[in-house]
C-alpha cells in the first residue's frame, strides 16, 4: 500500500528532551516496523479504525461540553416523563407541570417558564396531576417531590460520594429506573464511562447511527454495548458527540427514519 502525505502535526516537547535517545531505543530489536537516523523516527501505526466516524465530529464539536441547566430535583422529574413514551408526550407532560406550577418570568422580551421547588407538589392532590395526563407517572412524581421537600436527598453532598453510592442512592427513588440513572450518572455527575443501558427508544436509533440497521429490526443492546467498549473510560462521553451530532443534523435537514422514530 503507497501511502501519501495527509496531514503534519508540530510538537514542541517541554525541556528537558532529547529526540533520538527517547525515540530510538538500541535495546529493543529490529522489528521492521521502524527506522531511525539522527534526528528521524519513521515507525508504523495501526489506528484502531472503528474510531473513523467519531474523528470528524470531535473535531467539529471541539469544546463542546456535556452540560444541563437543571437540579437533581428537576432533571429527576424530566427523567420520569421520559419514561415509555414517545418525545411528543414528554414534551406535552413537562409543559403541563410548567405550566401549572412553574413560574412565568418575563426577561429581554421573552416569556420563560421557570421550574418549581421541591416540595410544591405536597398539597397537590394524584388526582389533579392525573388530570394533566401525566398516567403512572403520578405516583413517581409525588414521591420524589415528596423525598426532596423532606431533606433525604441532597445533591452537593452526593456530588461528594463515589459512582456506587451515587447509583445507589437514586435507585432508592420510588420509579426510578436503570435508563433514569444512566442519564443522571452522565449528565449530572459527569462519570464519562459510565454506559450500561441502553432503552427500547435509543436502541432503534442507535441501531440505525451505529450500524446502519433498520430501527425496527434493531441490533441487540449487548451488541450495541460491546461496540464502544473500545472507548474505554470514555466510552458514554464517544456515544454522547455522536448523538448530538444527530440532532445538530436535524435542526438543518430532514430525517425521514429519525423523526418516525421521535414523532415531536
Amino acid at each position: 500500500m503507497k501511502l501519501k502525505l495527509s496531514d503534519v502535526v508540530e510538537i514542541i516537547p517541554v525541556s528537558l528532551f532529547d529526540f533520538d535517545s527517547t525515540f530510538h531505543k538500541p535495546d529493543h530489536f529490529t522489528s521492521g516496523d521502524n527506522l531511525w537516523q539522527k534526528g528521524i523516527k519513521w515507525q508504523t501505526w495501526n489506528w484502531p479504525s472503528d474510531a473513523k466516524a467519531l474523528g470528524p465530529i470531535i473535531n467539529k464539536f471541539r469544546g463542546m461540553r456535556p452540560g444541563h441547566p437543571s437540579s437533581l430535583y428537576e432533571y429527576l422529574l424530566i427523567g420520569i416523563v421520559l419514561q415509555n413514551t414517545t418525545v411528543r408526550r414528554s414534551v406535552q407532560m413537562f409543559k403541563a407541570l410548567l405550566e401549572n406550577y412553574g413560574t412565568l418570568l418575563k426577561f429581554d422580551d421573552k416569556d420563560l417558564w421557570c421550574f418549581f421547588k421541591p416540595g410544591t407538589l405536597q398539597k397537590v392532590s394524584e388526582d389533579e396531576l392525573r388530570a394533566l395526563k401525566l398516567g403512572y407517572r403520578v405516583k413517581s412524581i409525588k414521591k420524589t417531590d415528596d423525598y426532596f421537600a423532606q431533606g433525604l436527598m441532597d445533591e452537593m453532598e452526593l456530588r461528594k460520594k463515589d459512582r456506587e453510592t451515587q447509583m445507589t442512592e437514586l435507585l432508592k427513588l420510588y420509579g426510578v429506573g436503570p435508563a433514569t440513572v444512566w442519564y443522571l450518572l452522565f449528565d449530572v455527575f459527569h462519570h464519562w464511562d459510565f454506559f450500561n443501558h441502553v432503552s427500547p427508544w435509543e436502541q432503534k436509533i442507535y441501531s440505525k447511527v451505529f450500524f446502519d440497521v433498520d430501527p425496527e429490526s434493531p441490533v441487540p443492546v449487548e451488541k450495541i454495548l460491546k461496540y464502544f467498549e473500545k472507548f474505554g473510560d470514555y466510552k458514554q462521553l464517544a456515544v454522547h458527540y455522536i448523538w448530538e451530532d444527530l440532532w445538530w443534523k436535524r435542526k438543518n435537514e430532514n430525517i425521514p427514519w429519525l423523526e418516525k422514530q421521535i414523532r415531536i
